[in-house]
């Protein structure tokens, strides 16, 4: 498994215990992103303890990591891909689907989530040799769905859901990436 992608100013790496107060302090608590998210922030150390033992347990199982800044390694967000099974049910299927990408309100809007989005599909396509990427955000996360179609991917179906620690329904649009498309992009 690959455990480690540098940027030019993230590193996407897997967590460790030293992670604790960043994630909790620039993530886990911040409310203004909980909208936009299936998880809830974290009210006690405790909690914060707790999601990152789960964090870790999950980066040991798939591609999943900690956005750090790279001058200074602090964790400022989660980027993660997995594989999903084809249309037959299959694995492996060279068919990966974002498992989750966000960054503490602090970070957005400084061209990070491009940086970002850019390391998860040179991992899915030139890594992991995947055919098709797939790139799920809400509806009413316009910010999100303008990142991943400013990197390529269009959109191709719409898919509601339920978040379990609220109640809210949500219908997530989900965007798609060939990896025909990616290398065309690239070049």
């Amino acid at each position: 498994m690959i455990e480690r992608l540098e940027g030019e100013r993230v590193i996407l790496r897997k967590g460790r215990p030293d992670d604790l107060d960043a994630m909790w302090h620039n993530v886990w608590t911040d409310h203004s992103i909980e909208k936009n998210v299936l998880w809830k922030v974290v009210s006690s150390r405790e909690e914060a303890e707790e999601r990152l033992k789960g964090n870790m347990e999950m980066q040991s199982r798939i591609p999943a990591y900690f956005v750090c800044l790279k001058d200074s390694d602090e964790a400022i967000g989660f980027a993660a891909v997995r594989e999903v099974p084809d249309e037959e049910g299959g694995l492996p299927s060279g068919i990966y689907e974002d498992a989750g990408l966000g960054f503490a309100a602090a970070y957005q809007g400084k061209g990070l989530g491009k940086e970002v989005l850019g390391l998860l599909m040179k991992l899915v396509f030139e890594e992991l040799k995947g055919q098709k990427f797939y790139y799920g955000c809400f509806t009413e996360n316009v910010r999100s769905a303008r990142l991943c179609k400013s990197m390529g991917f269009h959109y191709v179906y719409s898919k509601g859901g339920t978040r379990k620690w609220d109640g809210y329904e949500y219908v997530s649009d989900y965007h798609l990436l060939t990896s025909e498309e990616y290398f065309s992009i690239k070049g």
